[in-house]
């Protein structure tokens, strides 16, 4: 027996120097992934000689970084690491990899982040950004200056109370941000009309906040939000830009030239195009392409991801979600309209004979939304399910409504027929019209904003009621609809119910398929009615707007100026999810950025030395130790 304690000892050393170099591999993958030093690193771990938590930490990092913000993925670790009730060292592999389940997890429930509109953000470090993200429209959307502002912001650039992002523009800097995106996404409205004043003395010349106004877009707002948090770093280009960048290829050099991770942010909104513009091809095959090429040598991704835009484009997807989640619902969310998803074969809605919604496909982006009577022969032409489905001639238009707009429309030509997917019809109950349709914002998995819009009764279609949903004001005088009035609390009650109703819709679309909803863990827009305009009618989804894209999210009634609450609780939230800020160097670094150089072998040197560590640790029992700790820490997180 006294023979045999040296050579133990031996082996110990013996695996311990085999185990130290994968350990400092690891270590330099890690640093270089954070941009920081191997010593820091190290250290924030209290230099753990445990091998196999080294090689767990680094599976956490290099998966959820930069997706995950390091200080997000610190708080998971230290979340497992509470959760243990023992164990004899400070770290341990389980703390990363149910630190690293945890945060994957994110994809399938709601994100777990404190109450409030806006993202709370951890305190800010000195930095520069860590991520680059590169935004382009796809196509040529309408002026801005030509709409009402239900999708963009104004700004007054001589507004001292105009708020942080907004400060941070000088009037110039505007002006080069149309020439980067495009008046469909900033325009620069008043110095449009002074000039155009000059030029007709019939015009007048707008002056004070109007001479200098500039209208830009939600989703821009939101961006450059996310940029004043120091986290990302940003550039904005139109249509023009990035189909040159994708005729000649250049736009993976663009993208490898950059030293950060990179971020391609579409915004995709057909129905926005200039009317002149509606024939032009957008191929985006070749951007997802190009982007999955510039990947092999740079982390990089698009988003929205392709599949989601696949299945936004298509329609199709988000209605049978929303029919699968209903049927599993309980029974007072799971009203649904009839629908039939136009397939070949008997018509699912036979024998209806109100009106319905016509949902058409495209291939760039939400297509349009017909509605009219369900015997319309210039609507039955467009569907899969009726014999006359494939006649394309030239046929009365009927009506229109760009997604997010109101539903009561002028007639207007159908002058793109989408060629992707199926055209579906489903019911349009008769409440849509009389009671009216509720927008309700979602940001981080939570109900911030609800707005009721109502169209009956308006001298101008394009120009419904709409205010910001009061529970008392909207669900207790239910007399014009032939019911009684209901007390306040139970009003109150109802207005309760549409929360948890768009909490479990939420929550049900999120689990039913996290990759094609990804973005509406971010922020969303559904649009909700009521099965019948009455104290016992239920709640549906007639549709989904991913932040990306959804409108009616920039004048909500009841914000101040300059109206830009929703979109910067979304910017922030970005920032926090995606980006990160690089430490200054510090003393010290440049001596460990050797180390670094020689990182990308040190997982081929790990494989190497695999085999000659697994044979020493056949005839050492020195670790038995450790090994007992992590099945020791293994039941202890089963335990709970």
């Amino acid at each position: 027996m006294s023979t045999s304690r040296p050579q133990r000892s031996s082996s110990n050393s013996a695996r311990g120097g085999q185990r130290q170099p994968r350990i400092d591999g690891h270590q330099t993958n890690i640093a270089r992934q954070l941009r920081r030093s191997v010593a820091d690193v190290a250290a924030m771990f209290n230099h753990s000689e445990s091998q196999k938590f080294w090689e767990e930490l680094w599976s956490l990092v290099k998966t959820c970084h930069p997706r995950h913000s390091w200080e997000d993925i610190l708080a998971a670790l230290n979340r497992s690491r509470e959760k243990r009730r023992s164990g004899k060292k400070v770290w341990q592999p389980m703390d990363a990899k149910l630190a690293k389940e945890e945060l994957q997890g994110l994809g399938t429930t709601i994100i777990n982040s404190p109450p409030g509109l806006e993202a709370d953000l951890e305190e800010e470090l000195e930095g520069e950004p860590g991520v680059h993200v590169i935004f382009c429209s796809i196509g040529t959307p309408e002026d801005l200056s030509d709409e009402q502002g239900a999708r963009s912001n104004l700004v007054v650039p001589t507004d001292p109370h105009k708020g942080e992002m907004m400060t941070s523009m000088a009037s110039e800097d505007w002006e080069k941000l149309e020439e980067d995106v495009g008046p469909g996404m900033c325009s620069n409205a008043g110095k449009k009309r002074t000039e155009e004043a000059k030029d007709n003395p019939l015009l007048e010349t707008p002056t004070g906040p109007d001479a200098v106004s500039v209208w830009v877009h939600t989703v821009l707002v939101a961006l450059l939000w996310a940029r004043t948090t120091g986290r990302i770093s940003l550039e904005c280009h139109d249509w023009g830009w990035l189909a040159t960048k994708l005729q000649d290829g250049s736009l993976v050099s663009h993208i490898q030239l950059l030293d950060k991770p990179v971020v391609v942010f579409t915004h995709m909104r057909r129905p926005h195009w200039r009317a002149e513009n509606w024939k032009e091809e957008c191929n985006t095959d070749r951007l997802y392409a190009l982007v999955k090429r510039a990947s092999g040598k740079h982390k990089v991704r698009c988003y929205p991801a392709q599949d989601e835009v696949i299945a936004d484009c298509g329609r199709e997807f988000d209605v049978r979600a929303l029919d699968a989640i209903a049927k599993e619902a309980p029974a007072n969310f799971s009203w649904r309209p009839r629908v039939c998803y136009g397939e070949p074969g008997p018509c699912k809605m036979a024998g209806y004979r109100g009106d319905m919604f016509v949902l058409a496909p495209s291939d760039t982006g939400p297509g349009q939304t017909y509605h009219g009577p369900a015997d319309s022969p210039e609507l039955l032409r467009l569907l899969g399910c009726q014999p006359q489905s494939n006649d394309m001639t030239i046929r009365p238009s009927p009506r229109s409504i760009p997604r997010g707009k109101n539903r009561q429309s002028t007639f207007a030509a159908a002058n793109r027929v989408a060629t992707v997917g199926r055209h579906i019809h489903l019911e349009k109950p008769a409440s849509l019209e009389s009671f009216g349709e509720i927008y309700v914002i979602m940001i981080d998995g939570k109900v911030t904003h609800k707005i009721i819009t109502v169209n009956e009764g308006c001298k101008e279609p394009k120009d419904p009621y709409r205010s910001g949903l009061d529970p008392v004001r909207t669900f207790k005088d239910w007399t014009s609809y032939g019911h009684d009035e209901v007390t306040d609390d139970q009003a109150k009650a109802k207005g309760a119910e549409l929360d948890e109703f768009c909490t479990y819709m939420y929550n049900g679309l999120i689990g039913y398929d996290p990759v094609n909803f990804e973005t509406l863990k971010h922020g969303l827009k559904m649009d909700v009615g009521m099965s019948e305009p009455s104290p016992d009618g239920k709640f549906f989804v007639l549709g989904l707007g991913r932040w990306p894209g959804a409108d009616l999210y920039a004048p909500y009634p009841g914000t101040t100026a300059p109206y830009d609450e929703i979109p910067r609780a979304l910017g922030k939230l970005f920032a926090r999810k995606f980006g990160f800020k690089i430490p200054p160097p510090r003393e010290g670094e440049g001596e460990e950025s050797d180390e670094s150089d020689d990182s990308e072998d040190s997982e081929a040197e790990e494989e190497e030395e695999e085999d000659q560590v697994e044979e020493v640790e056949e005839v050492d029992d020195g670790d038995e130790e450790d090994e007992e700790d992590e099945e020791e820490e293994v039941e202890l997180y089963r335990a709970d």
